[in-house]
């Protein structure tokens, strides 16, 4: 299972990359809510887990856009 994570701040990426890792996750990351866009509607990301205040496209702002995705087969109500 591919899971993105979507913070600004470098440490806290790695971190939360390292604990998915561990846990034996497939993880993909990006620096703020554009880039996770993009990556989201590009591969099959199963679940975000996103900051809240970043920078282009905050933590609301991504979950609205994943949110009215025409493909929503990966989304749960």
């Amino acid at each position: 299972m591919k899971i993105l994570i979507v913070d600004d701040d470098v440490i806290s990426r790695r971190i939360m990359k390292a604990i998915c890792v561990r846990l034996g996750y497939k993880v993909v990351t990006a620096p703020d809510g554009v880039e996770a866009l993009d990556i989201f509607q590009r591969f099959p990301i199963r679940i975000v887990i996103s900051d809240w205040v970043m920078p282009k496209l905050d933590g609301v702002g991504l979950c609205k856009a994943i949110r009215s995705t025409p493909d929503r087969r990966f989304l749960v109500d």
